[in-house]
């Protein structure tokens, strides 16, 4: 595995691993730049639309309705190619910050991972195989939290770990994702932190983001 520039590795931190279906080299290779174009003077608050994705292509009916945080945007560009499918994700910072330099971030994943057999455990998949990446990738790891529930129609699995990166920073990735027969969708809600914390204090302030992402989601159908 090849080192990467920090900023691409700040990058791919914050996307879906897609650890079942897409090459290590396609992980690892170029990111999307964040410096500003033309097309990017456009912006979208958290109030100027909703998204709806599908938990399983095969019962349209059946979809998680996503509405991003209070005082957070994203940018044009960025939200007309999730409107095309053109990226699998989208990102909203809090109002005042830059993509450079958030202080929170709250992804949308709209990947539909699909693999070639129904699994009433995928939305644990993904997951262990986003915790297992972030393993091999920081410095220090702690998982604060991880469980699934299987549903009815559909199985929900959650994930919280704090991890340091190799320039020292610290930060508490909180992982929310939906599934039904084939496919998993979800969020993620990245915080920063000023340094390392104790458990007890990652396992607070995982409960106040899980509160949050709480009046963000809603499955519809």
């Amino acid at each position: 595995m090849r080192n990467l520039p920090l900023k691409s590795f700040k990058k791919i931190f914050r996307l879906t691993v897609f650890f079942a279906l897409i090459a290590a080299s396609s992980l690892f290779g170029e990111t999307q730049s964040h410096t500003l174009s033309p097309a990017d003077t456009e912006i979208v608050k958290h109030d100027a639309t909703s998204y709806t994705l599908s938990i399983d292509p095969s019962s349209p009916g059946l979809q998680l309705k996503v509405t991003p945080p209070p005082g957070t945007y994203t940018l044009g560009s960025y939200y007309k190619q999730f409107q095309a499918k053109t990226s699998p994700i989208l990102e909203y910072i809090p109002t005042g910050e830059t993509f450079d330099n958030w202080s929170s971030i709250f992804t949308i994943d709209q990947s539909s991972l699909r693999t070639a057999q129904s699994s009433p455990n995928l939305s644990a998949q993904h997951i262990t195989g986003l915790i297992s990446w972030i393993s091999t990738q920081a410095r220090k790891v702690s998982l604060i939290h991880h469980e699934t529930v299987v549903k009815k129609d559909f199985s929900i699995s959650k994930a919280a770990i704090q991890y340091q990166l190799h320039d020292g920073k610290c930060e508490l990735l909180y992982a929310e994702y939906y599934c039904k027969g084939k496919t998993v969708c979800g969020i993620q809600y990245t915080e920063k932190l000023i340094q390392w914390i104790n458990s007890s204090e990652a396992q607070k302030e995982t409960d106040k983001i899980s509160k949050k992402v709480e009046g963000l989601l809603s499955v519809v159908g």
